[in-house]
């Protein structure tokens, strides 16, 4: 019974590397490090952490951890990045997740770089509110509207494929993580959701 569970919380991680240790708290690093660390709870309350690199007690935030929550990264110049974790009671000891932040590339059409940048972040955390409710399909809508407008943002198809995961729609999650890739080819952690993701599929006969 335990390993679709822990199949299922490593889903979720797919935008970081996780390792697991032995107590409950959280490392976060990033490259490069200094980036900004935000925990989202699932009623929406944000709580400052600090930079990275950082190690999160989660005790410290019961308020956060005590149902599913979303770490937010975000480092001026990068795109943001986050993972979903599940509630305390469902992590087993400590967790090391890394970022490897991408330079943001935005169309030219956008003059105001960091307008741009702020639509990003509330597209992101507005998806990441009906991802938590259940309410894949408006996700999925609000996530391909900031493709459209921003195509070249690795992390808007990492997310998109989180989601597709999560309706156990492998194929469209694959294509998403493809996507992701192409645009970010260093990206081992997306790399790791294709290999992944091929196997289930190919165990549950495509």
């Amino acid at each position: 019974m335990r390993a679709p569970r822990q199949k299922k919380i490593l889903s979720l991680l797919a935008l970081g590397q996780v390792i697991s240790c032995a107590s409950p708290t959280i490392q976060v690093t990033s490259n490069p490090p200094g980036a900004d660390v935000t925990i989202v709870s699932r009623d929406r309350q944000t709580f400052q952490v600090g930079k990275t690199p950082i190690d999160i007690n989660t005790r410290q935030f019961l308020a956060a951890f005590a149902d599913s929550s979303q770490i937010q990264v975000t480092r001026e110049g990068h795109s943001p990045q986050m993972i979903l974790f599940p509630k305390i009671s469902a992590l087993s000891g400590a967790s090391r997740v890394n970022f490897n932040l991408e330079e943001t590339t935005l169309p030219k059409v956008c003059s105001i770089q960091g307008e741009a940048i702020n639509e990003i972040a509330r597209g992101i955390t507005e998806a990441t509110a009906n991802i938590q409710k259940k309410r894949y399909p408006e996700a999925v809508g609000l996530v391909q509207s900031l493709t459209t407008k921003y195509g070249t943002i690795p992390v808007l198809y990492d997310l998109l494929g989180n989601i597709y995961y999560l309706q156990r729609d492998f194929t469209k999650a694959i294509d998403a993580y493809k996507r992701s890739a192409a645009l970010a080819p260093g990206n081992l952690q997306t790399q790791r959701m294709i290999e992944r993701l091929q196997q289930l599929q190919g165990q549950s006969g495509g």
